[in-house]
């Protein structure tokens, strides 16, 4: 009496197609190119920002600071104590 699987009645056929025809290996690697680059325009149109693959890849920016921000507001009237009364910045506007 024998209780484990039958050893006899495995084949070898799930290996016959093996290795894949070379027209299946271009179906796939094409399949795969296809996937990979509806993936980056999908990505790419469903960000606010699009990504410059140039400067990803580098790891460069291409960022210019045209002017700088200055602070239309008094300094000191910014500090906010939580123990005083509020200050507004706009009190020093008028």
């Amino acid at each position: 009496m024998n209780i484990g699987p039958d050893i006899s009645s495995l084949s070898s056929s799930p290996l016959k197609k093996w290795p894949p025809s070379r027209r299946t290996v271009i179906v796939v690697v094409l399949v795969i190119i296809v996937v990979v680059i509806v993936t980056f325009l999908v990505v790419n149109s469903l960000s606010d920002t699009p990504v410059d693959i140039g400067s990803a890849i580098l790891g460069q920016s291409k960022v210019e600071v045209k002017s700088e921000y200055k602070n239309p507001f008094d300094r000191n009237n910014q500090f906010v104590n939580p123990f005083s009364e509020v200050k507004s910045p706009f009190n020093s506007l008028q």
